[in-house]
């Protein structure tokens, strides 16, 4: 990869990183709190590109679809009731948007918050720019070429492999500071996860 693709794929993977902060902020704050922080924890869903929630307590899930940088809100079967698109708006327009959604559907949100109780690398999407187009198509042609730099890799490990709440094949249950990229022939079940921390650098 050129030096110039390394630095454009950086930027997109810590934007599609900090993404993701939305789905562990509604686990955070809508979500009963759990000794072990899991209220906050996501699932990669395998074939779908998605991180998916913790269900709330209507049942209803936030999911980040990973290439396409949009939040898709579910009902409790699964079924895609809104979206929010991530492309050209700042973190704090996302935030309304998603609150805003959420008191639509009858969520209390008087307690939610766009506050993380962790830290994360920061990024200049924090001094107000947008989340980009190029980052969208860069995700997105990494999903359709295949391409996927093999910077972190693992086993799956056993007592992370859970039944697939969307109804096939599996799921990994990550932690919310977590980065997941994942490289795999969509024939077989995954051998293996590329982890990609948000510090990359490459």
């Amino acid at each position: 990869m050129t030096m110039a693709f390394n630095n454009e794929l950086n930027n997109a993977l810590q934007q599609q990183h900090h993404a993701a902060q939305f789905i562990a902020l509604v686990g955070r704050y809508l979500i009963p709190q759990q000794p072990d922080d899991s209220n906050t924890n996501m699932e990669f869903i395998f074939g779908k590109d998605m991180l998916l929630g913790n269900a709330l307590a209507n049942g209803m899930r936030m999911a980040l679809q990973m290439s396409e940088m949009k939040i898709s809100i579910l009902d409790k079967k699964n079924n895609v009731k809104n979206v929010i698109a991530l492309e050209g708006k700042i973190k704090q327009k996302v935030f309304d948007e998603l609150t805003q959604n959420l008191a639509d559907f009858g969520i209390d949100v008087t307690d939610f918050k766009n506050e993380l109780h962790y830290e994360i690398p920061s990024h200049q999407l924090d001094k107000d720019p947008v989340f980009s187009k190029k980052t969208k198509m860069i995700l997105l042609k990494l999903q359709t070429t295949g391409i996927m730099p093999k910077l972190f890799s693992m086993k799956l490990p056993n007592n992370l492999s859970r039944k697939n709440p969307l109804g096939s094949g599996l799921t990994i249950l990550i932690p919310e500071h977590f980065l997941l990229l994942v490289k795999m022939k969509k024939e077989k079940p995954p051998k293996q996860l590329v982890l990609v921390w948000p510090s990359l650098t490459v």
